[in-house]
């Protein structure tokens, strides 16, 4: 649309004839094309559906009239009658052959399509087929097997590749006996080429190029009208875990996943459109894709549901096929658009000749006027609005050849005005000096203007006078000494102090000079005088006085030219002050810098070097400036620091900090190191750029060598501590050791020395038993002998024997010989038990059964894990492994065994005592039974050379602050006088002795674990 308006007017005329006559056609043709496509449409999906629909139920009445004939099948009474015997009867049964033909006569009915009939017995064993190879395999966990079982009903199963590779479906049925007890299931495998050719022999039944296709609940596709190397292929890829449980279900078949899928996400947007679950609730479904991958032709869709399984059937239909009337409809309007705008052409253009051509020579003389020649004039005789057009040109074209002539005129005049406000610009750059520059610019303006006279009064607020700063006249004047000729600002008759009060131009004519403000010049004559205010920033800083002897000889535009002139010179006045001011401010910080107390240095941001520095930094380098400003700061910047200071030094040049500080090092001119403190900053200019930084330095050195001693003597206190913790912790584990081998020594004498008094009178009495019973048994055999041959004896002797109760007394006798016996067989396992766990005589390493040292700790401690009133008792569980002999301290070690054992028992005494007893289990509250309090005691071999023992209860276990400081000396859990805290501790130590670990693992309520880890075969060390 733009390039428009750069067309021709005859190529506007004939586009614009062009749109009339076509766009009418154009927006009829088409509406035109959208009803008649929308009717095609419609008309189209209503087709598809309905052989959609058709199509599902010719897929519904087959799979319903198999589901019947399976279910008749199964009621045929030879497979009821073979699945009723006994598995070991049924072998070479009369039922077996009567079954095996009933199956073969089931099969010969449609031997193309059926593969196999196969019966099941209720545990899903197949025990009769017509497929040899699958009698005796174990299906029950398959859905054809299960859910007729389950739901009592014939069931119609997924399409299946088969291990054989053949792809199939499943129709099964429960077989029932004559009392209607299910017995088995009978399944006849399909051929699932039948559910292709039934979508197949569909293909143009809603029209030419109409097909169908069949897809499961994954809208993976079973079967296509056209193109069957799509079936088991889904419409978008499935999740790799999906596909995996598919091929696993017989699903799909053993491909790369590249291989089972397309990619049709619109395909599948499609189909995502059918929610509803039941098929008399389910509308119709419309919608248009691409069917494959390789064409993009779209199709018109329309879906229908099975009834039987959670299938779709689509039927699809290209778009070309039931739209080709509209295209033919389409290209005949084509043609006919063609030949109506060759028509319109045609007459356009004779049209727009005949209406362009006066336009066109009005145009041409518009342009010559416009080159340049100024007497172009247009020749038009019409009465319409091109006529009227041709005469108002003329009349312009008149006018501006008068303009354009005072124009010219003017322009000389501009010229040197312009040339006057260059030459003052140019001054106000070159002299600095306001004096000399005032001077100069009255010069100029007076010789350029050919004025009589010019000044300048600068204001000077202190004296509220305006005083001549500068002056020059075209006349012989003797001007009187610089500063001599002052103007109040209050003078009523000065025309300069009005335009400094008001701070506007001022213009008279005709006037003389005051005699009050400049005597000498009272005579002169004046024509014209012109005040022109100078302003800088709004502030009044003077006058320019212009006067010359005509009448009426300044114009506006000079008016405006001298305003320009004032505007120049207070700039110029402006900037010279100021440059003065920031002389004096360069050197005021020129002083401050050079005898500034710390160190200051300016750095260039491109190479770094050093531009200026004062004389403290190189005092504190040693460095004469000269020397210093050939450096660059990485010169003199100790190398360890180097790379920090670098690369802030970039985060500031770059913007990211605006300033950084920090400690670091420089090297002297000797090498030796300064301590400093650096804060650096950007030197930035009015503009905001930088091109320099700024670092300040405070020398530090004396302050990090305090404070280097100050750490140095908190190291060797802090180090002085730690040697006292060191000895203290040392002290008090020596202490333990004391006190508990102190206390074991002493507990061992004792147990010694009892075991020794108590086992010289018990081989006494285990001794004389074997005699006692010898002797009874003697005693009791004359009795009988004296009853055998006297049995009538004396009546005295028949009165004891019955208040004796003889026969009693031989019976009791014997059981109280035998009960003694056994209870000093008790005493002396005690006593060597007792013997075994002190180890007196083994003060050495020796190797020692630990199974041995174990049993001997329960011996020991028995009494306390036996039940008793008020009290459970605790379970040991022994789980041994096969251990070989163990190099150790045998008395240390059982020492271990008993503190960790004795702690088990602490701990489930806690938990029980805390627990109401029923029956002797104790219960957690009174509906609840837990397990009774246990400890496991195993044993293993780990390692090539090291033995584990692991000690288990089911007690209350403990925290894990509590766990970690179980094995601290003197720590302890129990009640005060129950506990010293020094078994675990010196348990610990004793481990560490043998070069093993001992750990512990605990979670509240859970119990607790004690590991006891040692070497078979200790290092040579430990017998150091």
């Amino acid at each position: 649309m733009r390039q428009f308006h750069f067309f021709s007017l005859r190529t506007k005329l004939i586009l614009a004839f062009l749109g009339v006559a076509l766009i009418p056609l154009l927006l009829l043709s088409w509406l035109n094309k959208h009803t008649a496509q929308v009717t095609l449409t419609s008309t189209a999906n209503q087709a598809l559906y309905a052989a959609a629909s058709q199509t599902a139920l010719t897929l519904d009445a087959f799979i319903t009239a198999n589901l019947d004939a399976v279910r008749v099948d199964a009621q045929l009474p030879g497979l009821a009658q073979y699945l009723s015997l006994p598995p070991k009867g049924r072998s070479n049964s009369e039922a077996e052959a009567e079954a095996a033909a009933i199956l073969s006569t089931l099969t010969r009915r449609d031997s193309l399509n059926i593969l196999s009939y196969t019966l099941f017995d209720r545990q899903g064993r197949s025990v009769l087929a017509t497929n040899l190879k699958d009698i005796g395999r174990s299906q029950a966990t398959d859905d054809y097997i299960r859910q007729p079982l389950q739901t009592k009903f014939p069931y119609a199963s997924p399409i299946r590749v088969g291990r054989d590779g053949f792809t199939s479906l499943y129709f099964s049925s429960p077989v029932r006996n004559a009392k209607g007890t299910i017995v088995g299931v009978l399944a006849v495998r399909y051929n699932a080429a039948a559910i292709q050719q039934l979508v197949a022999q569909n293909n143009g039944l809603a029209g030419a190029q109409s097909f169908a296709v069949l897809l499961d609940e994954n809208h993976i596709r079973l079967a296509h009208g056209i193109a069957a190397e799509l079936i088991f292929k889904s419409v978008v890829p499935l999740p790799a875990n999906k596909v995996k449980a598919l091929i696993e279900a017989g699903r799909l078949p053993q491909r790369p996943s590249s291989e089972l899928a397309t990619n049709l996400p619109a395909f599948e947007q499609g189909l995502n459109q059918i929610t509803c679950k039941a098929v008399r609730t389910c509308p119709p479904t419309y919608f248009t894709t691409a069917l494959t991958g390789v064409s993009h032709q779209l199709s018109a869709v329309a879906a229908a549901r099975l009834r039987t399984q959670p299938w779709f059937v689509i039927f699809a239909q290209p778009q070309q096929v039931f739209l080709a009337p509209i295209y033919a409809q389409v290209r005949v309007a084509q043609r006919l658009a063609v030949a109506i705008a060759i028509a319109v052409i045609i007459i356009a253009i004779a049209i727009a000749q005949w209406l362009a051509r006066p336009l066109v020579h009005l145009a041409q003389r518009v342009a010559q006027f416009t080159a340049g020649q100024l007497n172009a004039r247009a020749h038009i005789v019409s009465q319409d609005e091109i006529g009227s057009l041709a005469t108002n040109f003329n009349a312009m074209a008149e006018q501006v050849g008068k303009l354009f002539q005072g124009l010219e005129e003017r322009t000389h005049e501009l010229e040197a005005s312009q040339h006057v406000t260059f030459a003052v610009s140019e001054l106000s750059k070159a002299i600095v000096d306001p004096e000399s520059l005032l001077q100069e610019a009255v010069t100029l303006l007076q010789t350029r203007f050919n004025l009589y006279h010019v000044q300048i009064y600068l204001w000077e607020p202190a004296t509220q006078q305006l005083s001549r700063q500068a002056g020059a006249s075209g006349a012989d004047i003797s001007w009187p000494a610089h500063r001599e000729i002052s103007i109040r600002l209050d003078c009523p008759d000065s025309l300069v102090a009005c335009a400094a009060r008001t701070q506007r131009l001022a213009v008279a004519e005709s006037r003389r000079i005051s005699e009050a403000i400049a005597p000498d010049l009272a005579a002169l004559p004046m024509g014209t005088e012109a005040a022109v205010p100078l302003v800088a920033r709004g502030q009044l800083l003077g006058v320019l006085d212009i006067q010359d002897v005509y009448t009426d000889h300044f114009s506006a535009i000079d008016l405006d030219t001298f305003k320009t002139l004032a505007g120049q010179i207070a700039i110029a006045l402006e900037n010279a002050r100021l440059f003065e001011q920031i002389q004096k401010t360069e050197e005021r910080f020129r002083r401050i810098f050079e005898d500034a107390p710390i160190g200051m240095a300016i750095a260039s941001l491109e190479d770094e070097q050093l531009v200026q520095v004062n004389k403290a930094f190189c005092r504190m380098l040693v460095y004469e400036a000269e020397a210093l400003a050939q450096l660059s700061f990485k010169d003199i910047t100790h190398p360890t620091d180097l790379s920090k200071d670098l690369r802030l030094f970039q985060q500031m040049v770059t913007g990211a900090i605006a300033s950084y500080q920090i400690e670091k090092r420089y090297l002297k001119q000797t090498q030796e190191v300064v301590w400093a403190n650096l804060t650096a900053t950007l030197i930035r200019d009015q503009q905001g750029g930088a091109s320099y930084s700024l670092g300040m330095i405070e020398n530090i050195t004396e302050r990090k060598r305090a404070e280097a001693a100050l750490r140095q003597s908190e190291t060797q206190y802090r180090e002085k501590a730690q040697q006292l913790q060191e000895a203290l912790h040392e002290l008090q584990q020596t202490q333990a050791q004391l006190v508990q081998s102190e206390k074991m020594s002493s507990l061992g004498q004792l147990v010694a020395g009892v075991a020794h008094e108590i086992n010289n009178p018990i081989n006494f009495i285990y001794g004389n038993l074997t005699h006692a019973k010898q002797y009874l048994q003697d005693l009791f055999k004359l009795l009988h002998l004296y009853q055998t041959h006297y049995p009538h004896p004396a009546p005295a002797i028949q009165t004891t024997t019955q208040e004796i109760d003889l026969e009693f007394l031989g019976e009791d006798f014997e059981r109280i010989l035998a009960s003694m016996q056994v209870g000093a067989e008790r005493i002396r396992q005690i006593v060597l038990s007792l013997r075994n766990f002190s180890r007196l005589d083994e003060a050495e390493m020796k190797p020692v059964d630990i199974h041995q040292g174990l049993d001997n700790t329960l011996v020991i401690l028995q009494n306390q894990l036996k039940p008793r009133p008020g009290h459970l008792g605790i379970e040991v569980i022994k789980e041994y492994g096969q251990l070989p002999l163990v190099n150790c301290y045998a008395g240390q070690l059982n020492q271990v065994f008993m503190n960790l054992l004795t702690n088990a028992i602490d701990a489930l005494e806690v938990r029980c005592t805390h627990q109401p007893l029923q029956d002797g289990v104790a219960l957690v509250d009174q509906n609840a039974l837990v397990v009774p309090p246990r400890i496991w005691i195993s044993t293993a071999a780990v390692e090539p050379n090291q033995v584990m023992i692991r000690i288990v209860d089911n007690g209350p276990g403990m925290t894990e602050r509590t766990r970690q400081r179980l094995f601290d000396p003197f720590f302890t859990t129990k009640e005060v006088g129950k506990g010293t805290g020094l078994g675990l501790s010196i348990s610990y130590q004793i481990v560490e002795k043998h070069q093993g670990q001992l750990r512990c693992l605990s979670v509240p309520g859970e119990g607790a674990e004690f590991i006891v880890q040692i070497p078979i075969q200790p290092a040579p060390k430990l017998n150091s």
